[in-house]
């Protein structure tokens, strides 16, 4: 199952940005300058989403209400705040996104409201478009009423499908490497007959080494150099089948902390973060203070500040 998502941190990411800023500030003065009508707190905005974004801010508690496209006004000479995103603390993803407009691009040159989730299914609209995932209702208690249903925080099933394949690349690349240097390792020697199956030439040749008999030829002196770390290479990979276990902590003095089952990640267990397992705790104690997005072998994946994917030994 796959998710049409945006991550919400590239969001804040550009309203900590001083020209980001610089530009809410630059179209608030102009609006003022203008006498702008229709407001929602510091944002000019069209007249249709003052209620729905009023109305959001009790619908939808715990979120905060991003602007994140300008449209111009043809009579007041002046830009407004178009549409606006849906974020969360704690979730990593925005949750939808709320506009008013002529959505469909002066096809049917007919304003409705936008609203924007990834479980809102448009069959009017094939699924490789953009308008697949957005409702158009026509009037303000119809869009509100959508945006309560539609715009949910993410389940942590829906979290594990988008950022598995993050720890997974990763796990593939380490794996990818060790073989590349045991390879390199028994290529050096010069044997042809290497491949396709390295491990042979390996273990025979460990062999030789441990029973004290010395090779004359520079081709097997030359393998034997390398063989205790191709040797050491050949059983971590045979081994190297890490089970990864998803953790999220959710904010608090003593959170709640979903950890995924350690035998399928379908099933999450929830915990308080004083009574998480050692384990687990250990190793996102190590992942909480790298920066995001960092990845440590044998202990695993931190997407954020509170969303992690650990190793243990399978």
């Amino acid at each position: 199952m796959a998710f049409t998502h945006k991550p919400a941190r590239s969001l804040e990411y550009f309203t900590e940005k001083s020209e980001f800023e610089g530009r809410i500030a630059l179209v608030k003065s102009e609006a003022e300058e203008r006498r702008w009508q229709y407001w929602y707190r510091e944002y000019p905005v069209h007249m249709k989403m003052v209620p729905l974004l009023s109305a959001l801010e009790e619908a939808i508690p715990n979120t905060k209400i991003i602007p994140i496209q300008l449209q111009g006004s043809e009579f007041m000479g002046s830009l407004y705040w178009k549409a606006f995103s849906i974020v969360m603390e704690g979730q990593p993803f925005v949750l939808g996104t709320v506009t008013y407009g002529d959505l469909n691009r002066g096809v049917s040159r007919k304003e409705t409201y936008g609203i924007v989730s990834r479980k809102i299914r448009n069959e009017k609209y094939g699924s490789y478009q953009s308008h697949y995932y957005v409702s158009m209702p026509q009037n303000v208690d119809s869009a509100i009423k959508q945006a309560r249903k539609f715009i949910t925080p993410y389940t942590n099933l829906e979290i594990i499908d988008v950022l598995y394949p993050n720890i997974k690349d990763r796990i593939h690349w380490r794996k990818d490497m060790m073989q590349t240097r045991m390879r390199e390792l028994i290529d050096s020697s010069g044997f042809g007959w290497s491949r396709p199956n390295p491990s042979e030439l390996i273990v025979e040749l460990k062999n030789i080494k441990d029973s004290g008999l010395k090779c004359v030829t520079p081709a097997f002196i030359k393998a034997m150099n390398g063989i205790d770390e191709a040797h050491e290479l050949m059983l971590k990979i045979e081994s190297y089948n890490p089970m990864i276990r998803f953790v999220r902590i959710e904010a608090g003095s003593d959170p709640l902390v979903h950890v995924s089952d350690p035998t399928t990640n379908e099933n999450i267990l929830s915990y308080r973060l004083s009574s998480l397992p050692q384990d687990v705790m250990e190793r996102v104690a190590v992942l909480q203070i790298l920066e995001r997005s960092a990845y440590v072998e044998d202990i695993g994946y931190k997407y954020d500040n509170n969303i992690f994917f650990i190793e243990q030994e399978g």
